[in-house]
């Protein structure tokens, strides 16, 4: 509700001093855009962190709250040390998604001290392409409105 509130108070301020709905537009476009581009750098981060990351085996162990943060994460058993996964688990399909007796292919990375799974690297995957995607569709729908 809160956001509605502000999104609100922010159209009324654009038409009270600037007097154009063009204005408004430009506003809208400018905050998706910083918005997308903050998650295009978000995924590019991650994307570069598995990059840099070594190829291991490890078995799933449990689901778990990670440490100072509110959410859940999979750990995996690595060369015999508990090593949390680097994205948080969303909860849904969790018995489907994750087995005890099966050895996956992780990418540990070193300076994080996480592990990347098959879901983590699907997420940077798909993260990547579709944010690109809103970026470039931001850019044409900026030169299309203001050619």
């Amino acid at each position: 509700m809160e956001k509605v509130i502000v999104v609100v108070i922010i159209i009324v301020l654009a038409l009270m001093f600037l007097g154009r709905q063009n204005a408004i537009m430009i506003g809208v476009l400018g905050t998706v855009a910083v918005a997308s581009a903050g998650m295009t750098l978000f995924f590019i981060l991650y994307l570069l962190k598995l990059l840099f990351s070594k190829k291991k085996k490890g078995t799933f162990l449990r689901i778990e709250r990670n440490g100072m943060f509110r959410w859940h994460a999979a750990i995996y058993l690595v060369d015999g040390e508990e090593i949390p996964c680097i994205f948080p688990d969303d909860g849904v399909m969790d018995d489907k998604i994750y087995r005890k007796d099966k050895t996956y292919t992780l990418f540990y990375n070193k300076h994080s001290g996480k592990v990347f799974d098959r879901i983590s690297i699907t997420t940077c995957v798909i993260g990547i392409i579709f944010t690109l995607a809103i970026d470039a569709a931001l850019v044409f729908m900026y030169f299309w409105l203001y050619r």
